[in-house]
């Protein structure tokens, strides 16, 4: 233990010590009205900070998180009670240590209020977690701005607390009640007009994951955020990746349908775009799907289909469309690992409403709390979904995964004509991969690094497509679902085609395409 944490534990425990002593002999009353004294503060805090924002982060996207208010009400909740109750012990034993229990009712009642001002009004341009290192930097200007906000609340309570303690209760009592009823009642709106919480109703196996057709195929590889300008540097710099790029022909002027993932993969699959402004997500999802005729054309003509993404992108569609779609109607989602959620959830929630000078703490890529959540699937076998009794294996996205996969399968030619679609990892951040495309052994690498090393993945395939001898007759794609995060819009993504029978140099094409 430090010296000055060991300082403060006295201090704590003095002051204790003299309060249970001055608590001797005191009535119910006494108590009430300690009680009473850090209720309104109190509830400022635990109703912003502990239960409204992270129910509101959860709540108003359900559509990624999969969950709804009912899933999280009972951590939320209890993570309420218990803080409320910690902060009224706490200002209980202080109770009659005047200057110091004003002084932490006023800190307390600050505190509260930061979060609610800077929750609701001093976001500016809050960057998504996406993975993407953030360069703080930018906001050099706000933040400083913010931390006068924040000191003039924080130290204004503070001083009014300790110098005018009957003005402050009113003001405390008044405002507080007044935001945590706002709240409670917006957070009340959210839950009801979210409805049932939308859940994608398929997954997608693993399932004849490297299997091909002998007379022709599609194989598309989506690797996430890859732009025209990574692929080409990958090119330059591993002067033998993929060939130098032999038969493929780059189109480096494509525009993508939408960003971020939760768009361009869908509209990708499907070819239908999304006006925000026209319907909402869920429902663009579900008419995207049920529009396009992608599917029963490939199946029409002659093709096994299936398509290795994460199965959120998916919704209304049979086996009948997608060889390796599994039905899971019926089926829930639970968080699968509790204080890991519980964690990741207070510190979106922090990332949220603290000061933007602390936000680089709170940062985390956000896949990392929906790979928390897991549908019911994963703990339930085929026979409960078909007649076949078989584990399902779901693909999830994990490049190095697919590479030692591949590795240890190979290819496997068992159908006439095959559509696959690969969706990995490929330059999108966090930065794991190393350049020969399994995980790296030294912790983090970089953008360029993973990009490589995603190419020597789709390399290896395309090799042992050579090798059953069903390259020359295959169209191969490697794309991506959207551009590169620091570029613009991430519009520009790479879009770099073989074609089936023709064989050529590495070509760049500047015509546009919207792909």
């Amino acid at each position: 233990m430090s010296i000055k944490r060991a300082v403060v534990a006295v201090i704590v425990i003095t002051l204790v010590i003299l309060n249970i002593k001055e608590w001797r002999g005191k009535g119910i009353k006494a108590y009430c009205k300690a009680f009473l004294s850090v209720v309104p503060a109190n509830l400022l805090f635990v109703i912003t900070c502990i239960l409204y924002f992270p129910s509101s982060i959860v709540i108003t996207n359900k559509d990624e998180f999969n969950i709804g208010f009912g899933t999280i009400a009972p951590i939320v909740i209890t993570a309420s009670i218990l803080v409320f109750l910690v902060i009224e012990l706490a200002g209980n034993a202080i109770y009659f240590c005047s200057v110091i229990h004003r002084l932490y009712v006023g800190l307390l009642w600050g505190v509260g209020a930061c979060f609610y001002i800077q929750g609701n009004f001093l976001n500016k341009n809050l960057p998504q977690l996406d993975g993407q290192i953030i360069d703080w930097s930018v906001y050099s200007s706000h933040t400083i701005f913010e931390l006068i906000v924040w000191t003039l609340v924080i130290v204004g309570a503070c001083i009014l607390s300790i110098k005018k303690d009957d003005i402050s209760k009113k003001i405390f009592t008044r405002v507080s009640l007044a935001l945590a009823v706002m709240q409670m009642v917006s957070l009340v709106v959210l839950v009801v007009n979210s409805g049932d919480t939308v859940h994608n109703n398929v997954a997608l196996s693993k399932e004849d994951e490297f299997t091909l057709g002998s007379n022709g195929n599609i194989v598309v590889f989506v690797l996430d955020s890859l732009s025209p300008g990574e692929f080409s540097e990958a090119l330059a710099i591993e002067d033998d990746l993929l060939w130098a790029g032999e038969d493929f022909t780059l189109y480096d002027n494509a525009v993508a349908g939408g960003a971020y993932t939760l768009i361009g993969m869908p509209t990708l699959l499907t070819g239908m775009e999304y006006d925000p402004t026209y319907i909402a997500h869920s429902a663009w999802l579900g008419e995207a799907w049920s529009d396009t005729t992608i599917y029963d054309d490939l199946n029409y003509s002659g093709y096994d289909v299936r398509i290795y993404t994460d199965g959120r992108y998916l919704t209304n569609v049979s086996s009948d469309d997608i060889s390796n779609v599994v039905e899971i109607n019926g089926k829930d989602y639970h968080i699968a690992e509790i204080k890991d959620f519980i964690k990741k959830l207070y510190q979106l929630s922090g990332y949220y409403s603290l000061p933007t000078i602390i936000k680089p703490y709170m940062w985390f890529y956000t896949d990392e709390i929906l790979g928390l959540i897991e549908s019911d699937l994963s703990n339930t076998h085929m026979e409960d979904l078909t007649s076949e009794e078989v584990d399902v294996e779901v693909y999830t996205i994990n490049d190095d995964v697919f590479h030692k996969d591949l590795d240890n399968t190979g290819l496997d030619i068992k159908y006439d004509k095959a559509y696959r679609v690969y969706h990995l990892m490929g330059p999108h951040a966090p930065y794991t991969l190393s350049i020969d495309g399994y995980t790296s052994d030294n912790g983090e690498t970089d953008e360029i690094t993973q990009t490589i090393g995603s190419l020597r993945i789709v390399e290896q395939y395309i090799q042992e497509m050579k090798e059953a001898g069903v390259y020359d007759n295959s169209t191969i794609i490697i794309t991506a679902d959207h551009g590169r995060a620091t570029e613009g819009y991430q519009q520009n993504h790479c879009v770099a085609i073989k074609e089936a029978g023709k064989t050529q140099g590495y070509a760049v094409d500047n015509r546009p395409i919207h792909v």
